[in-house]
């Protein structure tokens, strides 16, 4: 916007903005949005993660539940494919199925060191440790077989 206007005086000034002034609010735009992505990239990847965690700790209220209705069944956890199902023990029919975000991993730590967890007709299982692991963080969590409380464990980043 480079138009010449004349003051009474007999003084050219123009009006508009020098090049200097165009490029600092280039690079000030350009900063701003750099970390508005980061933070945006962050917050998903935790909103992914805790959304797992809700739906790990559904799920085993889920399975005892099904099991006082349908009798013993198995939730086992797939690491290749990235997922967790739920089995009824007498005919092997899928009952639930989720699949976890692709950069969560998930261990089950038991006695017996399986990747999957059976519960009786009460709804009752050996006790059990989850950890769900990301690039970033990592948390485990314990279940009590017996009764299903969690107590959650540290969140380690």
């Amino acid at each position: 916007m480079n138009s010449r206007l004349r003051l009474k005086s007999g003084v050219y000034f123009q009006r508009g903005f020098t090049l200097i002034e165009l490029l600092a609010v280039i690079v000030i735009v350009s900063m701003t949005v750099g970390i508005a992505t980061i933070g945006l990239a962050a917050s998903t990847e935790s909103a992914e993660f805790h959304a797992t965690v809700s739906q790990l700790k559904t799920l085993d209220a889920q399975a005892r539940a099904f099991s006082r209705n349908l009798g013993s069944l198995t939730m086992q956890f797939n690491p290749q494919q990235q997922s967790v199902e739920m089995y009824v023990n007498y005919n092997n029919e899928l009952l639930k199925q989720i699949t976890l975000a692709k950069p969560i991993t998930i261990q089950i730590v038991t006695e017996r060191q399986v990747n999957s967890i059976t519960f009786d007709s009460f709804g009752r299982s050996v006790d059990y440790d989850i950890q769900i692991t990301t690039n970033t963080r990592s948390i485990t969590w314990h279940v009590n077989g017996l009764t299903g409380y969690i107590t959650d464990g540290k969140d380690q980043r």
